[in-house]
């Protein structure tokens, strides 16, 4: 019960964290026409979190997949 939990908390803080960084990434990208060193240090921060948080998402779901296909194989 408590890895379920554990789980569904760690999904939607990823799903979160994938939205607030593609976010910050627009706001830093859009209002300027050539990319300040502190806007390519924000994109970079934000894709590096992004790449995080869904390898995060990815091993998650491989987790769920891999715990449901081993409860349906034993009796």
């Amino acid at each position: 019960m408590f890895l379920g939990s554990f789980t569904v908390v760690l999904f939607f803080d990823s799903v979160y964290g994938l939205l607030n960084q593609g976010f910050q990434i627009l706001a830093a990208v859009l209002p300027v026409s050539a990319p300040t060193p502190e806007a390519v240090r924000s994109i970079t921060t934000g894709l590096m979190s992004v790449g995080f948080s869904t390898a995060i998402l990815l091993l998650l779901i491989g987790f769920v997949l891999l715990s449901k296909r081993e409860s349906r194989d034993t009796p």
